[in-house]
Parts: C-alpha cells; sequence; structure tokens
C-alpha cells in the first residue's frame, strides 16, 4: 500500500451533523470514525501511522559524549561528592546538588533516545 492514501473524499456536513460526528467519533480522528464506520473490517486492517520525532543518532551520541568529558561536568560532580556539610552554605550545597542531579536527568534522557539503558 502507498504511504499516502490515494484518494481524497469531501463531505459536507450541516453543524449539527459534524457535532453529531464528532460525539459519536471521542477521542478517535473523524476520518478514521468514518472509515470504520464505512468500511468495518477493511478499515482495521489498514496500517496505523507512528507519530515519532525522528532522532538523529549521531548528534545525541555527540552530545552524551561531551558532556561525559566536559570539564564543568566533572567539577559539578567533583564539588558535589566533595561538599563540606559544615562549613558549605546550604543554598551552594543545593545548588551543587540540583546541578548534579540535572546533569543525571540529561544523561538519562539522552541514553533513553539512543535506546541504551541508563
Amino acid at each position: 500500500m502507498p504511504s499516502k492514501p490515494d484518494h481524497r473524499l469531501t463531505i459536507r456536513f450541516t453543524p449539527e451533523e459534524y457535532a453529531q460526528l464528532q460525539a459519536k467519533a471521542g477521542d478517535q480522528a473523524l476520518s478514521a470514525f468514518v472509515r470504520t464506520a464505512a468500511l468495518a473490517d477493511a478499515a482495521t486492517k489498514r496500517a496505523k501511522p507512528t507519530r515519532r520525532p525522528k532522532t538523529d543518532q549521531r548528534v545525541l551520541a555527540a552530545i552524551l559524549a561531551r558532556l561525559s568529558v566536559h570539564p564543568l561536568v566533572q567539577s559539578f560532580k567533583d564539588a558535589e561528592q566533595h561538599i563540606d556539610k559544615d562549613t558549605t552554605d546550604a543554598a551552594t550545597s543545593k545548588t551543587l546538588s540540583d546541578c548534579a542531579e540535572l546533569l543525571e536527568d540529561v544523561r538519562a534522557m539522552l541514553m533513553q533516545a539512543l535506546g541504551k539503558a541508563p
């Protein structure tokens, strides 16, 4: 089957008819609802399109690699590990912890986007 349908059908409805269709369709797209109502079994055999953004694996991998070796990232990790709870004020300690958590979250999201376990 071609990636796009070969034919388009345009139908005009009164506002009342259109409202009825919308109510019956619920969360389903109107075109899918009408196709299913008109074609029954043939409509269910139709391949459903998947809407996923295309990922550029190279870009994601490059970002991940840069994060792992960037001196600023390493500085945050080191500072967070070497915080002296007695001499560091709470705001600085919280900021460093938040930065470390953010970096870990970004890393995990990039790994997930690459299809790898974090």
